[in-house]
């Protein structure tokens, strides 16, 4: 009797469990569904093992290469004329090098990590960008270290997805449990795996026949950000943290961002690592429905990463 009683306990456990999840699912209140792998990380970078060396010799004794590796994580393809890697850290004349020696673009496209149709994730490419032939000419008087920094800068960005609530009479809908949607109330957003994330779209009603709704441009990465196209150009301060903001509602007109400058794109400053946009949206002929709204940034990305070689001094 009491292994029936236990049996009929976890069933009863395992339904209850069920149902509470389904009620979860279906207090989403959209039929959107995530259609990314997510993340906050663009391009990864690192150096390639021994390329440089722990230690090399002075004199011209002991050639060296660099390596840089590269993989994309994130959801956007960047294309190999849009990213370049430069190595600092040291004069280049005292490794046989000249300036332009020191900037390399990968020899082919750097394409996205995706999720496929299937749901699933096709990783994205892993280059390298090498850096041959450099050899300390100098005659050091005792072990020295040098710095080697790797700098990538790329174009790079995020698409977010939401759906939006629109209704017969906004200010005024006959709301009940089984409402299609709510105009008034935060919105689910996804993002594509990207530094720069859209997050606490707000929708709410402005009038009869318009709704509004707001968003944050939030900087979630570990590296800068420039404006798009610049070349992560930090000495003019007017590229930095300047990004290109694009609103698409699916809706034939109608559409007003107030943050940007052609009313659905532009582009908008990060101050402390944040910006919020606000929109309006006129509706043509009302009725209840939910639409999907599709914004997209585009920015220029800059991450580094340094190690260091020990140049020793060769015996005479």
């Amino acid at each position: 009797m009491k292994s029936q009683i236990r049996f009929v306990l976890v069933a009863l456990s395992v339904f209850m469990l069920l149902q509470l999840v389904g009620c979860s699912d279906q207090s989403e209140g959209t039929g959107l569904t995530d259609p990314f792998i997510g993340g906050t990380t663009g391009l990864k970078l690192d150096f390639v093992e021994n390329a440089p060396p722990e230690d090399a010799y002075d004199k011209g004794t002991f050639p060296f290469d660099v390596a840089v590796q590269l993989e994309n994580v994130g959801e956007y393809t960047v294309e190999r004329d849009n990213i370049y890697v430069k190595i600092s850290g040291f004069d280049p004349a005292d490794f046989d090098k000249t300036p332009a020696d020191m900037k390399k673009n990968p020899g082919e496209d750097v394409r996205k990590t995706y999720k496929n149709s299937e749901n699933r994730k096709i990783e994205g490419t892993v280059t390298t960008v090498e850096f041959n032939g450099f050899n300390y000419q100098g005659n050091l008087t005792g072990n020295t270290p040098f710095q080697i920094k790797a700098d990538v800068c790329y174009d790079y960005g995020t698409t977010a997805n939401s759906m939006l609530c629109y209704r017969e009479n906004v200010l005024d809908p006959e709301n009940d449990e089984d409402d299609l949607c709510d105009v008034n109330e935060d919105k689910k957003t996804y993002n594509s795996g990207a530094p720069v994330q859209v997050e606490n779209l707000k929708e709410n009603a402005r009038g009869t026949d318009r709704i509004g709704f707001n968003f944050d441009i939030k900087h979630k990465g570990t590296g800068d950000i420039f404006r798009l196209g610049s070349g992560c150009n930090s000495s003019d301060r007017s590229y930095e943290d300047v990004i290109y903001v694009t609103v698409d509602t699916g809706m034939d007109g109608g559409l007003n961002c107030s943050s940007l400058s052609d009313a659905t794109s532009g582009y908008v400053k990060l101050y402390g690592d944040h910006k919020t946009v606000s929109c309006v949206q006129d509706i043509e002929n009302p009725s209840d429905f939910e639409k999907p709204v599709v914004i997209t940034l585009a920015y220029g990305y800059e991450e580094d990463k340094t190690t260091e070689i020990m140049i020793k001094h060769a015996t005479d």
